[in-house]
């Protein structure tokens, strides 16, 4: 991730270049790598994918980046769906004969997936982002489609900070359109908002949903 591989990389023929330094089993640096991957970002793209290193979800604190403490459940998750709207490779570090079925249902999700693997490659639009509080993604997607990522990295709910304003992602303020919202880890279809979405993101967890854009009036 040094020299700002980045901005040349694409250039060499690769097809996939490290921006990071080395992950650990942690919170504080999943954290740490999230937040400074936001400026380069919009360098990746189809042919040259930026690797935010391996996917810490199931390692638990086992092995050399564990340190025997490992990351919460709630953690596991946020990291995998941060890894997926970023549209980084999602190479499995932890045994996998050891995942819980939390995690391993959790690694095989396939919503989140096909949102890490959009063919049409788009880098998220940060709505919003805070040094150790969180972020709000946008992500727009192959058919017509969106996504919304909230993330929360503080120790407490924060229901102001989560608060999205539609406009901000490009609707018109008039109602005229709205999103159809659908939560990606239940599958319920929440229903169609015009102006504003705020949902509810526990924390150090995330809420995760794919849109779609519909006529209101």
């Amino acid at each position: 991730g040094a020299e700002d591989v980045e901005q040349w990389i694409r250039s060499t023929g690769a097809h996939l270049y490290r921006s990071t330094g080395d992950i650990t089993d942690t919170f504080v640096s999943m954290k740490d790598i999230a937040e400074g991957q936001l400026e380069k970002l919009p360098y990746a793209g189809p042919g040259c994918f930026n690797d935010v290193d391996m996917l810490i979800a199931g390692l638990y604190g086992k092995g050399n980046i564990g340190f025997g403490h490992g990351c919460t459940e709630s953690e596991y998750r946020m990291h995998f769906a941060l890894w997926c709207f970023y549209g980084a490779p999602l190479m499995i570090g932890a045994d996998v004969r050891c995942l819980t079925p939390d995690t391993k249902a959790l690694l095989l999700n396939k919503d989140l997936i096909a949102i890490d693997q959009d063919a049409e490659c788009r880098p998220p639009f940060v709505i919003k982002s805070q040094k150790d509080v969180g972020m709000q993604l946008f992500r727009h997607l192959e058919n017509g489609e969106y996504a919304f990522g909230f993330f929360n990295f503080m120790d407490k709910a924060s229901p102001y900070f989560f608060r999205c304003n539609l406009y901000d992602v490009g609707l018109p303020d008039d109602g005229t359109y709205g999103f159809e919202i659908t939560d990606v880890f239940t599958g319920e279809t929440l229903g169609c908002f015009s102006e504003s979405f705020q949902p509810a993101v526990a924390p150090h967890d995330c809420r995760v949903f794919r849109a779609k854009l519909v006529k209101m009036k």
